[in-house]
C-alpha cells in the first residue's frame, strides 16, 4: 500500500471512530466516488467480488455496499470504452433543436432531423452484468 492510501485508510478509520463514539450518524447514506481508473485497475477490483456492476452511458461502475442502513458504499467509475468495446451497428434519424439556433441563445430552435449512431458495448466476460 502506497502511502497516500495509507493516510487515507487511517482518516477514514479516525472518522469511523468519531462517529460511533459521538452517536453521529448521516440522514440516508454516505458515498465516496473514486473517478481515475484504467480497464486493467477495474478489472482487478472486479475479481475480488462483492461488487456491483452497473453500465450507464459511456461511464461503468463497480459499486460495493459495505453496510445497509445508514448505507455505506464506494463506486468506482471509468469510462466504458476502458472494459467494453464499443459498436457501431447502425443509424437513426432523430428529430433535436437546430444547434445553430442554441448556439445563439435563441429559445426557438426549430426542429431539424438529425442522423445519430445506433451504439452497442461488447463486454468482456470479467464484466458481465451481475446475475443478481
Amino acid at each position: 500500500m502506497n502511502e497516500q492510501a495509507a493516510e487515507f485508510a487511517r482518516g477514514l478509520r479516525e472518522m469511523a471512530d468519531f462517529c460511533e463514539e459521538h452517536d453521529l450518524t448521516p440522514d440516508g447514506s454516505l458515498t465516496m466516488n473514486v473517478w481515475k481508473f484504467t480497464g486493467d485497475e477495474i478489472k482487478e477490483f472486479a475479481r475480488i467480488g462483492g461488487w456491483q456492476k452497473k453500465y450507464e452511458g459511456n461511464y461503468f461502475d463497480l459499486e460495493r455496499t459495505f453496510s445497509e442502513s445508514p448505507m455505506v458504499r464506494l463506486i468506482l467509475t471509468t469510462k466504458r470504452d476502458q472494459v467494453c468495446e464499443r459498436k457501431v451497428v447502425g443509424t437513426r434519424v432523430v428529430e433535436k433543436p437546430d444547434e445553430d439556433f442554441i448556439r445563439q441563445a435563441r429559445k426557438d430552435a426549430p426542429l431539424v432531423n438529425v442522423v445519430e449512431e445506433v451504439v452497442e458495448w461488447e463486454c468482456h466476460p470479467l464484466l458481465a452484468p451481475s446475475e443478481d
